[in-house]
């Protein structure tokens, strides 16, 4: 009786673990600018993303509680698959010696329709405060049905 249940959990456990969504992740590093739009030109899955903006003035908060506060980062996508994706995106900030000086992630609130473009913002609110010594960034664009 206990190898059968045993067995029907790994079945059942292996029934879920196929049908699961699977995403497809790509990422750029990139030398760090700021307030200028910053070509990245990845794709995944029919989901471009084009341009990253980096804004670091007014930011650097000691509270991190405040709404709004913090670094951004405004990331341009859009769908031009034929079908609905779901969209997240990550930046990671590098000082000279490649030590990492902030993080952050955001995502597509929903589904991005097919030809949909939009923005996401990313407020970088905790790891932030040594942002303005960024030399190197890495994005990374995650997609999934």
């Amino acid at each position: 009786m206990r190898f059968r249940t045993g067995l029907a959990a790994a079945a059942a456990m292996l029934l879920v673990l196929s049908s699961a969504p699977r995403a497809a992740t790509v990422s750029k590093k990139l030398a760090f600018d700021r307030d200028k739009d910053i070509v990245v030109n990845l794709v995944s899955e029919g989901v471009e993303l084009k341009t990253v903006r980096f804004s670091i003035t007014g930011g650097t908060s000691l509270n991190p509680l405040r709404s709004g506060s913090g670094p951004q980062a405004l990331i341009d996508i859009k769908n031009v698959s034929d079908h609905g994706m779901h969209v997240a995106a990550a930046v990671a900030f590098f000082d000279a010696a490649g030590n990492l000086v902030g993080a952050a992630e955001g995502n597509n609130i929903g589904t991005l329709d097919p030809g949909e473009p939009n923005t996401i913002k990313i407020t970088m609110s905790f790891v932030k405060r040594a942002m303005p010594d960024a030399k190197t960034f890495q994005i990374a664009l995650e997609t999934w049905r």
